[in-house]
């Protein structure tokens, strides 16, 4: 708990930016991150560090065609 005595919201936040992301990427298989923070309202900084939370433990995946970082949902299928 915080010293203010109220629980911290930043993990909630996070969680919340974690599964906007997801939505977004089962509407369209594969997105960059320029898109995916459109789509958003979330700036493409914000979204490029969930992106590679999201990506470390291998909940998506990335693809690089033509030097474009797509993301999508299916880790184990082709983007």
């Amino acid at each position: 708990m915080a010293k203010t005595g109220q629980p911290s919201t930043a993990r909630v936040a996070s969680a919340r930016r974690s599964l906007a992301i997801l939505d977004v990427l089962a509407e369209e298989e594969a997105l960059g991150t320029n898109e995916i923070a459109r789509r958003l309202g979330t700036s493409a900084s914000t979204t490029s560090r969930q992106l590679a939370t999201l990506v470390e433990p291998g909940t998506i995946k990335t693809a690089f065609p033509k030097r474009v970082v797509l993301f999508s949902p299916h880790p184990d299928d082709d983007v």
